[in-house]
């Protein structure tokens, strides 16, 4: 019982229990102890926590600087692409005023600039402009017996004029029809199109490289190459000064829609924006087919290798097919429509879609290899197929002539031996030639074949690499989860394989140059400022970022400096060139028509000049350049034996089977001279050919054999003299310098 009693410790407590507190003790030691270093390590935490916090705060206000930058960096981005595509408009503006001082000439004479086919169609537009009610003008257009004297005929379904029915139309229902003249509206029309075009360039680079930089050098390349990517500055109203744009925001969309990253919304929103440009291409120029058809090609072959989902092609397809079809509706059943080979193709993709399996894992490459190649031939064989059966079943064989003209670039036919004056007459045009030389060259000297067979050449060895180890080894990749780069970027892989096609197209016809450059100048831009591929320098060579970005744009701005060198003093010495279109005797003759023949007088000649004829006169005309239609080629023909070997009774009684009443001669087809290289080119060479005549120079024995040689002499020269069996027939009218017309007796 002796109780220990100290300082602090309860009554009562034995030793024992003194021990114990005092082994507490050093316990109550650790737990002040604890309890200190617990709020050291409060602290810790809170620093911690606030350091985390203000690491957090550091990386939120990081990223709102950086989605401010990107926010800015597009803004900016799009202020340039429409500041760049606003100047490419202009500038054909300029250009186009400098070459004609068109808006210093006479009416006449800004109607006679509308060349060829391109015042045919500027025709309906005034037409439609100058009726006395718009319903009239359009009834005008449904039943036209000025176009094809003797026949009725609906152009809006003949011809591709909905641009010029718009036009009128916006053009008489607005108040501006009293501050600018309807020439004026239609060539301002164009040239805002071409701002367009110019602004769907800029960002189709965009779009493939990752930076707006590349859409200011591919439309550099534009304005450098302006020669080869458009002729709208000197030819506005042809077809294809409308369609080209068109196809060119269809090609940025479907671009855009390739990419894997978009929500349903955007997916569906892109697929009107294609619907919507590909039916205003296709309405708008007679060849849309044949382009979409490469671009059909393309689709086909990015999806047959697996770089895009088929659900995605089959979407787009169907999109086509759509679109053509409404374009057959509002043509009131063109039946060129219906037969164009790219509807049966996309008819015979959209079936083989649904025999194709999906991809096929542990299969080798050659097994790959061989069954796309098997459903590409069942494809093409299934195509020509159902373009036989809709030729068979509507019974036209309209476009029978392109087919040819086609065998005949190939080597499939030989025109000459069957003297096929429809093909000939193609063949021997300028534009339809194979790429001259110094076209060649031209875009060589500007640096951009150079950059884009390059840039070109990288993505196809990239592309074929990739499909080799695709199709060699699925599974592996699958199990990865990483694709080959181009499989990645599908949408580049589609632009890649489609300019290709182009190429060829462009190689093969010199017309197509206007599709190809656009096409060049874009991939041009995207490969030199491609942003992957710079990130990707970047991190092999070990460069800091901001190194990298310095590099990057460092290096294009030096290459728009060379550029710029090279090409922009010739820019600037074109843009100075002043002319003045000069046509005198044009006037004259279209003057003279208009006040000394009847409105109802039919006049038979060149189709290039008739075109000329019913815009500036309104004259009743027996034949024009628009080809496609086999009726017409037959009156074309038949017109034609003004030009050839026939006596003037022959020619008499063609003329009054056609109801001509006068015939305009041109001295310069008459006595034209066949150019270098192209011997047998001349029109009457050619009536000549189809006659069964022997030519003035030899094709060789091959050909010459199954000619005739005939005494007769040529009607156009041996009528100027004015001999009784001539003068019978024909009376002279009007002459000058140019050109002579005959009254038909």
């Amino acid at each position: 019982g002796e109780l220990w009693v100290s300082e602090g410790t309860p009554v009562g407590v034995t030793r024992g229990k003194m021990s114990e507190t005092r082994r507490r003790k050093p316990k109550s030691q650790e737990k002040g102890f604890s309890r200190r270093s617990g709020r050291e390590n409060g602290k810790k935490d809170n620093v911690d926590e606030r350091k985390k916090e203000i690491v957090k705060q550091a990386a939120v206000q990081m990223a709102e600087n950086m989605l401010n930058w990107k926010t800015v960096n597009v803004l900016v981005g799009l202020l340039v692409c429409l500041y760049m595509g606003s100047k490419w408009g202009l500038q054909m503006r300029l250009l186009h005023e400098n070459d004609m001082f068109f808006s210093e000439i006479k009416e006449v004479e800004r109607e006679i600039s509308f060349r060829t086919e391109a015042g045919l169609y500027y025709s309906y537009y005034k037409q439609l402009v100058e009726a006395p009610t718009y319903m009239e003008g359009i009834h005008s257009l449904i039943a036209d017996n000025i176009t094809e004297h003797q026949r009725t005929i609906n152009i809006i379904k003949r011809f591709n004029i909905h641009q010029e029915i718009v036009l009128g139309t916006f053009y008489r229902l607005f108040p501006w029809k009293h501050l600018v003249q309807p020439i004026y509206f239609y060539i301002d029309t164009v040239f805002s199109l071409y701002g367009l075009f110019g602004m769907a360039m800029f960002l189709t680079a965009w779009l493939l490289s990752g930076t707006w930089m590349s859409g200011v050098l591919a439309m550099l390349f534009v304005f450098f190459n302006r020669s080869e990517v458009t002729r709208v500055y000197f030819t506005m109203a042809l077809r294809e000064s409308f369609a080209f744009p068109f196809i060119y925001m269809q090609v940025g969309l479907t671009a855009l829609y390739m990419k894997q990253t978009h929500k349903d919304l955007v997916q569906r929103l892109l697929l009107v924006g294609i619907g919507v440009t590909t039916m205003a291409f296709v309405i708008a120029w007679q060849f849309a087919q044949f382009v979409l058809l490469l671009q059909a090609f393309a689709l086909y072959a990015v999806q047959i290798v697996g770089v895009v989902p088929k659900q995605k092609i089959k979407n787009l397809f169907l999109i086509h097919i759509g679109s053509l079809l409404l374009v057959f509706i509002l043509q009131f059943g063109n039946p060129m429509v219906l037969q164009s080979l790219v509807l049966s193709f996309i008819g015979a993709s959209l079936l083989v879609f649904t025999i194709q399996k999906d991809e096929v894992t542990g299969r080798g490459f050659l097994f790959h290899l061989l069954t796309a190649a098997g459903y590409f031939c069942l494809t093409i064989v299934l195509s020509f197929a159902l373009n036989w059966l809709v030729k068979l079943l509507l019974n036209v064989e309209a476009d029978e002539h392109i087919i040819n003209f086609v065998k005949g670039k190939l080597g499939l036919l030989d025109p000459w031996a069957l003297k096929d004056f429809d093909v000939l007459l193609y063949m021997c045009n300028g534009s339809f030639i194979f790429l001259p030389w110094e076209v060649i060259m031209n875009i060589v000297w500007t640096l951009l074949l150079p950059t884009y067979l390059l840039v070109l050449s990288v993505c196809v060895l990239l592309l074929i690499v990739g499909v080799i180890q695709k199709w060699s080894r699925v599974s592996e990749i699958e199990e990865k989860g990483s694709e080959p780069l181009m499989y990645e970027r599908a949408d580049l892989s589609y632009i890649v394989v489609q300019s290709v096609l182009y190429g060829v197209m462009a190689l093969t016809t010199r017309r197509f140059i206007f599709l190809w450059s656009p096409s060049m100048c874009v991939l041009a831009g995207a490969g030199v400022c491609d942003t992957r591929l710079w990130n990707g320098i970047s991190k092999k060579l070990r460069w800091t970022k901001t190194m990298g970005v310095c590099v990057q744009y460092g290096t294009i701005v030096v290459f728009m400096a060379v550029l710029s060198y090279l090409c922009l003093p010739s820019l600037l010495e074109d843009l100075e060139k002043l002319r003045e279109f000069w046509d005198p005797d044009t006037v004259e003759l279209m003057t003279w028509i208009s006040n000394s023949t009847a409105p109802t007088a039919s006049f038979a000649g060149s189709m290039q000049l008739l075109a000329g004829v019913k815009l500036c006169t309104g004259r009743h005309i027996t034949n024009h350049p628009h080809y496609e239609n086999e009726w017409l080629r037959k009156r074309t023909l038949q017109v034609g034996q003004i030009y050839g070997r026939r006596s003037p009774k022959e020619v008499h009684d063609v003329m009054i089977s056609i109801d001509a009443n006068y015939i305009i001669l041109e001295d310069s087809i008459c006595l034209a001279r066949a150019r270098p290289g192209q011997e047998g080119c001349r029109f009457p060479d050619l009536i000549d050919l189809s006659n069964g005549h022997r030519l003035d120079i030899s094709l060789g024995d091959v050909y010459d054999k199954d000619l005739t040689h005939t005494k007769v002499p040529r009607f156009c020269d041996e009528v100027r003299h004015g001999e009784q069996q001539y003068s019978q027939f024909f009376k002279l009218a009007m002459e000058n310098p140019t050109f002579r017309v005959y009254e038909v007796a």
